[in-house]
């Protein structure tokens, strides 16, 4: 080391010593607290039901698909099912008198008019609903 590098060594310590921090001004908080925005706090949502009903609905139609092949089938390993006979004896012919009771009922000139009502109302409400979704996509704010 140089005897120059060494003066100039104790003149930045000096210089160091003798300059004094700079402190914000009194009100530095308060300015920037002002500008920062309060956000508002977490809360967690709740699943809406007709979302839990969207999950759940295929698995009981799946569930209900299995268990009415297995009651109506001819399958040989079936036949240990307990309550077999009381389905096939007793339920099914019963719900096969339930099911023309409704096949009378839409053949009536007032239903096939109020179901081509209703068949119209349903498109025109998804057609509401598709261009809305998309007008809503389209405008967005930054």
């Amino acid at each position: 080391m140089k005897k120059n590098d060494l003066s100039q060594n104790d003149f930045l310590a000096d210089l160091m010593k003798e300059a004094s921090l700079e402190t914000p001004s009194d009100d530095f908080m308060e300015n920037v607290m002002t500008g920062v925005e309060a956000m508002p706090a977490y809360q967690p949502r709740k699943k809406p039901f007709f979302l839990f009903i969207k999950s759940v609905v295929p698995w009981i139609l799946l569930i209900g698909v299995f268990v009415l092949y297995y009651t109506t089938s001819d399958l040989p390993f079936t036949n240990y099912i307990p309550g077999k006979e009381y389905v096939q004896n007793v339920l099914l012919p019963s719900l096969g008198t339930f099911f023309t009771s409704f096949k009378e009922l839409f053949s009536t000139k007032f239903f096939s008019i109020s179901l081509a009502v209703l068949v119209s109302c349903g498109i025109l409400f998804g057609l509401e609903r598709l261009i809305n979704r998309r007008s809503a996509h389209q405008h967005y704010v930054l």
